[in-house]
C-alpha cells in the first residue's frame, strides 16, 4: 500500500514538471513565431496628436532699459543690426582757376595791358636825361604805365620815374586776361599748365624775340682834356661803348646789325658837322645775356674860344637792324638826333654836313 502511494505520488510529480514543460514550450513559440514561421513584425502606427497651429503676433519693439544705480546687469538686451558701411563719396573735380601762360604773353606786347595797378607800396627811380635822378615812392593802388615785361618782370612807369616789378606786385595777369577775353570772347580759356611730370618735352624756340628786350645802353668811353699848350685849346679822346641786354627769356637776338654815328660840330660854324665815326658790327645776343661792343677812339683838338677852330664831341645815333636793312631799334644822344636818321645812311666817316642832315634844324643839341 506505501509503496503503491509511492509510485502514485511519483507520476504526479512527473505529469506536472511535463506539463509545465509543454506549457514553457507554447509559451516560447507563441513569442517566437515570427522567426519560426518567417512573418514580418507589423509597424506600429503612432499617432501625433494635433498640434494647433499658433497665430501670428507682432514683433514687440526692443526696449533697451537703463538699470538703476546699483542693479545687476540688465535682464534682455536686444540685438542691435549692424551699421551700413559708409559709401565713399566721389570727391569734386577741383575748379582750376584760370591762368595766363606769362611766357608766351611776353612775346605778344598787343595783349598786354596798357596800365597795372600796384598792389604794395614800391619805390622808383626818377630819370633826367637818361640818368637816375633820385627815388620816389609810388603807394600801393596807384596806377602806373607798363613799358616792357620779360615774363617774370615788367618795367613800369610812373610820372617819369622808372621801377623793375615783379608781376605777382601788380594786377597784369588778371587785366591781362580780361583783356584777351574783351577782344575775343568766343575764345577758349587758356588751358591749366601741366604739372611737370605730366607735360610734353618743350620744343625748341624758334624766331626773333620782341625788339623791346633788347635793352640798349652807349656811354662814352673818353672825356675831354685839356692839351696842356694853351688855356684855351681843348683836346678831345672820343670813343663809345655800347651794350646790349637781351631781357628775352628763352629767344635769342641773332642776324642784326648795329650802325652807330658819333658826331663832332665845328668850334667857328655852328650847325656844321663831322662824322666823326661811323661803325657797323653784328649783333648776336643768346637769352638772358649780354654783349658789348667799343667804338675806335679818335682824337679831336677844338678851341674854346671859337678862334682857331676844331670839332668838338657833340652828339650819337644808334640804329640796330634786322638781316633785310630795316631798322628795328633806334637811340640817340637825344631825341633830336633821330629825326632824320632816313639821311644818315648816305653819310661817311670825315664827312661834314650841315644842320637839317644830321639833326633838325633849330634843334637844342645835346
Amino acid at each position: 500500500m506505501t509503496t503503491r502511494m509511492y509510485r502514485l505520488r511519483g507520476n504526479t510529480t512527473l505529469r506536472i514538471l511535463v506539463n509545465l514543460a509543454l506549457i514553457g514550450l507554447v509559451v516560447v513559440l507563441y513569442l517566437k513565431r515570427d522567426v519560426f514561421f518567417h512573418r514580418q513584425p507589423k509597424p506600429v502606427a503612432v499617432q501625433q496628436a494635433a498640434t494647433p497651429k499658433p497665430r501670428p503676433q507682432p514683433t514687440p519693439t526692443p526696449r533697451v532699459e537703463t538699470p538703476e544705480p546699483g542693479e545687476g546687469v540688465v535682464d534682455a538686451v536686444p540685438e542691435l543690426e549692424p551699421e551700413p558701411l559708409p559709401t565713399a563719396t566721389p570727391e569734386p573735380t577741383p575748379v582750376v582757376p584760370e591762368t595766363a601762360d606769362l611766357i608766351a604773353l611776353a612775346r605778344q606786347p598787343r595783349e598786354w595791358p596798357g596800365h597795372v595797378t600796384l598792389l604794395a607800396a614800391t619805390p622808383f627811380t626818377l630819370v633826367i636825361n637818361g640818368a637816375a635822378g633820385g627815388k620816389m615812392q609810388v603807394p600801393a593802388g596807384a596806377l602806373v604805365d607798363v613799358r616792357k615785361f620779360n615774363g617774370q618782370a615788367l618795367e613800369l612807369e610812373f610820372k617819369g620815374a622808372i621801377a623793375v616789378v615783379p608781376v605777382a606786385g601788380t594786377d597784369f595777369e588778371s587785366r591781362a586776361l580780361a583783356k584777351r577775353k574783351a577782344s575775343n570772347p568766343t575764345a577758349s580759356p587758356t588751358p591749366p599748365m601741366a604739372t611737370a611730370s605730366a607735360a610734353a618735352p618743350a620744343a625748341t624756340p624758334t624766331g626773333m624775340p620782341d625788339p623791346r628786350y633788347l635793352e640798349i645802353d652807349v656811354v662814352r668811353a673818353k672825356k675831354t682834356k685839356d692839351t696842356g699848350s694853351y688855356l684855351n685849346n681843348k683836346k678831345e679822346q672820343i670813343s663809345m661803348r655800347v651794350k646790349l641786354r637781351n631781357t628775352d627769356l628763352r629767344l635769342p637776338f641773332t642776324g642784326l646789325k648795329g650802325d652807330i654815328f658819333v658826331f663832332t660840330e665845328s668850334s667857328t660854324a655852328r650847325g656844321i658837322a663831322k662824322l666823326a665815326i661811323r661803325e657797323k658790327f653784328d649783333i648776336d645776343v643768346p637769352a638772358r645775356e649780354s654783349m658789348e661792343h667799343e667804338t675806335e677812339e679818335i682824337v679831336t683838338i677844338y678851341d674854346s674860344y671859337n678862334t682857331i677852330g676844331g670839332y668838338k664831341f657833340c652828339g650819337w645815333t644808334l640804329l640796330i637792324k634786322d638781316s633785310s636793312g630795316a631798322v628795328i631799334l633806334k637811340k640817340g644822344s637825344s631825341p633830336t638826333y633821330l629825326e632824320n636818321i632816313a639821311s644818315m645812311d648816305g653819310m661817311k666817316k670825315n664827312g661834314t654836313y650841315p644842320q637839317g642832315t644830321w639833326v633838325r634844324p633849330g634843334a637844342k643839341k645835346k
